[in-house]
Parts: C-alpha cells; structure tokens; sequence
C-alpha cells in the first residue's frame, strides 16, 4: 500500500503471483509498471502545482519587497 496500489490491486497482484504462472508474472510486471508512470504523472504535476503557486506567492509586487 506503500507503494501507492489500492487493496483491490494487492489483491489482484498477490492472486496472479500466487498462480505462479509465467504469464500472471509478466502481468504482474506490467500493472507494476503502470503504477509508476502513474506515480511519475502525479509528481509531474505536484511540481506544475508548486512551480504556479510559489510564482504567485511571489509574484513581482511581493519578490520587490522582499529583496
């Protein structure tokens, strides 16, 4: 859960890794994979976020004062 999966995820991934089937392993492979270019989007755009918001907190009017 750490790793940001859901319970129905674990769920799903303990399943197809408890069938010990080659093919459920790949897939398990594939939805880790997933999970981190999710991961990835998410900061990408916490960083957008925070770039935007300490821009306006520091906005020209604001930067001048303060320098």
């Amino acid at each position: 859960m750490a790793s940001g999966f859901s319970t129905r995820e674990l769920r799903n991934l303990l399943t197809a890794l408890d069938d010990g089937r080659r093919s459920a392993r790949v897939n398990c492979s594939a939805v880790m994979q997933d999970k981190l270019d999710q991961i990835d989007r998410a900061i990408a755009t916490l960083r957008k976020r925070r770039r935007a918001l300490a821009l306006r907190l520091d906005g020209p009017d604001r930067s001048r004062s303060n320098r």
